[in-house]
This record gives C-alpha cells, structure tokens and sequence, in this order.
C-alpha cells in the first residue's frame, strides 16, 4: 500500500486529500475523512476494514466572507471627509435629533404649563360672580402699576373670573374690531365705554371711573344705534348691570398691524392699550360680556330716586362708525346716582335669531378657549428625533470603514492555519 499524500493547488481553494492502494477507493467529508479498502485474500473472501481519521479543515476556506466593498480602496470610506456638501449634509443629520429632541422637551413642559393654565381657568370659571368689584380694582390697580404689570397681575389671580359691572354705557364711544363673520354673517367686535356707577356695594370707591366692555358681535346692518330694535338691550340708557369675564389682552405681533386711520372708530385686530386711549382714557383692564339672552330693564328701586338719564339717538347725525364726530367726548347727563336697581324683565328670554335681527350684541359664551395642542407637537418633535437618529445611524455605516480583511492578510491567515493542522 502506497502512503497517503496530500496534494495543495498554488491558489490554495482547495484541498484534496488522496488515498491510492492497489485495490481501493476514497470517501470524505468536511469533518472526517474515512478511508475504506477492500482486500481479496486467497479463499476470495473480502474483509472490509475502515479508517478513519479526523481532518481539522480552517473555515474560512468553506465560509468565505461576501462583500461588495473592497478594502484597498481608502475612498470607499474617506470620500465622505472630502466632500464639503456631504459634511454639512452629515452636521445636519447630527443635528436633527439633539434639535428636535430639545424641542420635544421644551414641548413637554409647554404642555404641563397649559394645561394647569387650563384647569386653573376653568376652576375660576365655576366660582361665584364677583360682585364687591372693589377688591378686584384695589388688587389689580395698586401702586399706579403700568400696563404689563396689570395685565400680568390678572393674568396671575383673575383671568377668567366672572364679574358684575354697574353703571352706565356710553354709547357716543363705540368701537369695533373686524370684520368678523358668524353663521355666515359679516359683523364686528363691538367694544363700549362703560362709567362705573355705585349703588351702595362698593362705597363708591370707584365711582365715574370708566372701563371698555366687549359687548359681543353685532351684523354690518346695524352698526349705526339708530338701525337697532329692542334698545333697551341694544343701546340700553341709564343704569345696567352687565356680567364679565375678566380676560387678559394680548400684545400685537409683528404679523399684525396698527390702525393706520386714527381718525377711525374701526382696528382689524384688537389692539387695547390704544383702544382704552380712545375711550377717554379707560382703565386698561379687558372685560368680556357674557353671552345672554335674557331680557332687562332695569328700573330704581325707590320711585323716589333721580334716574340716570343719556342721550337720546334718534338721529345718526351724531355718529360715523368710521370717523370721529365732535360730539363723543362721553360725557352724559348725569343726575343724582340711584341707590338701588331692579330688574323688572327678569324671566323673559330670546333666541340668538331674534337678537341678531334686532342688532342686540352677542357675547361671549363662558368657557375656556385656550388651545392645548402641545401633546400632538410633543409626538411629533419626538418621533422625528427617533427617525432622524435611525437615518444617522443608516448614513454612518455607510460610510463607516468596512470591517473586511485584506486578500492578502486573508491569504497569510489561511497559510498559518494550513501549516498549523499539517
């Protein structure tokens, strides 16, 4: 029997291992290699003897490793460094989800602070009608504070906390925002000069001083108080009483902009500082009237008593909704302050329809209407911090620099390992 040889191809790919005998013939496998003779002895009878013996094979000769780059071209992963557009498109890809991972946060605390804004809001909503109007004028009004300061000062403690005013419109005064559209009908913002008129429950502290009340919507066709029907709630003479909220007014933006006419009675925004300027001055303090369809008329008490008395508008005259005229100084006639009013309408109610047509202004309805859509910014701003993360990922291992061996470190491998299980 000859002795086994091994013979090895210059390219080293294969490996066959071979077995010659007289009479013979050769298995093997990746693991063991079996060597089966069948010799003929002199009675013709066959013995079968096996072999076997295991043959370390290296796997990187049956596992070669695939790879579509090529490890001796350094451009492959250094080209990216030398584009100056591919490294702002890389700075930019940084960038994306730390900026928008911020923004998500900042979204975060945004909607904490709304939303307890919110519950504080409606918790002041459901109280009790401020009716001593003193406690709230001496809060807000305290040490001649500037504009900011009154308005940060309700916005802290009385934003949207109802209230009752008594006293008497000055409807010489009206001005409006807009326009405005409701069910499908071009209106304005109806804003009135209202003086503060005692009745015995605040002592007269603030008596004759004047504010601006947020009336309500009011239709094109009767802008004019000489156009409107049901005047004791359109134009209403004398002494009312009128149910607010109490709002905080807001700044213009620089997408907003001022009255250019100053001659105008008409603003296309609100602008309230200048507005409480027109009204002679009137406390920078924003009141709302509520929405209301009940009937009023309020009427003294005592029979006795002297009747506050106004101006009467039986003429339009007087009045241009789009200029000033010299006769809305505001000043009325103004007798002895009555002591004690009724209401002698109490019960009767309207519908919205019917006030509309009589140019009855409509206010607001009590509710909070802040707008709470941080929590959709929030997953927003979040998720493109997470897909953004996933694309810099992707775009980092493509550029990275291959994980491959080179031909030729992979050929000294294979002849170590070769050499070793000789």
């Amino acid at each position: 029997m000859i002795t086994k040889r091994i013979l090895i191809t210059p390219s080293l790919k294969n490996i066959f291992l071979i077995q010659k005998s007289f009479k013979g013939s050769c298995l093997f496998s990746s693991s063991k290699l079996y060597f089966s003779s069948k010799i003929q002895n002199k009675n013709n009878n066959y013995k079968e003897s096996i072999v076997s013996k295991t043959v370390k094979t290296p796997t990187i000769d049956w596992k070669p490793l695939k790879s579509s780059k090529n490890p001796n071209d350094e451009n492959t992963y250094k080209s990216i460094w030398k584009s100056p557009l591919k490294l702002i498109f890389l700075a930019l890809m940084i960038a994306m989800p730390v900026v928008s991972f911020n923004l998500g946060l900042w979204q975060y605390r945004r909607l904490n602070w709304k939303t307890k804004l919110v519950s504080t809001c409606e918790e002041r909503l459901v109280l009790p009608e401020l009716l001593n109007t003193a406690v709230f004028f001496d809060d807000v009004l305290r040490n001649d504070q500037d504009l900011d300061a009154i308005n940060e000062k309700i916005e802290e403690n009385w934003q949207y906390r109802k209230v009752k005013l008594r006293g008497e419109f000055d409807h010489f005064g009206e001005l409006f925002v807009g326009p405005r559209v409701k069910n499908g009908y071009k209106g304005y913002q109806l804003f009135t000069p209202f003086t503060i008129l005692d009745d015995g429950t605040n002592e007269g502290k603030w008596n004759g001083k004047r504010v601006l009340i947020e009336r309500g919507w009011i239709s094109e066709n009767h802008i004019l108080p000489n156009s409107r029907t049901l005047q004791h709630l359109s134009v209403p003479k004398g002494y009312v009483e009128v149910d607010c909220l109490i709002r905080v007014y807001r700044k213009l933006t620089n997408l907003q902009w001022e009255r250019e006419d100053k001659n105008s009675r008409l603003w296309n925004v609100i602008d309230f500082p200048e507005m409480c300027h027109e009204a002679n001055d009137a406390l920078p303090i924003y009141f709302q009237a509520l929405h209301d369809l009940n009937d009023h008329l309020w009427v003294p008490k005592d029979d006795t008593a002297n009747i506050t008395t106004s101006k009467t508008y039986d003429s339009n005259k007087w009045w241009n909704p789009f200029g000033r005229n010299n006769d809305s100084n505001g000043n009325s006639k103004t007798g002895k302050t009555p002591v004690k009013y009724v209401d002698t309408h109490k019960g009767m109610e309207f519908n919205e329809a019917q006030l509309i047509k009589a140019g009855v202004p409509i206010g607001k309805l009590p509710k909070v209407d802040f707008k709470n859509n941080h929590l959709q910014y929030l997953v927003t701003w979040f998720g493109l911090s997470f897909l953004s993360s996933i694309f810099l990922i992707l775009a980092l291992k493509k550029y990275a620099k291959p994980n491959v061996m080179k031909s030729s470190e992979a050929q000294k491998a294979r002849m170590k390992r070769f050499k070793d299980f000789m």
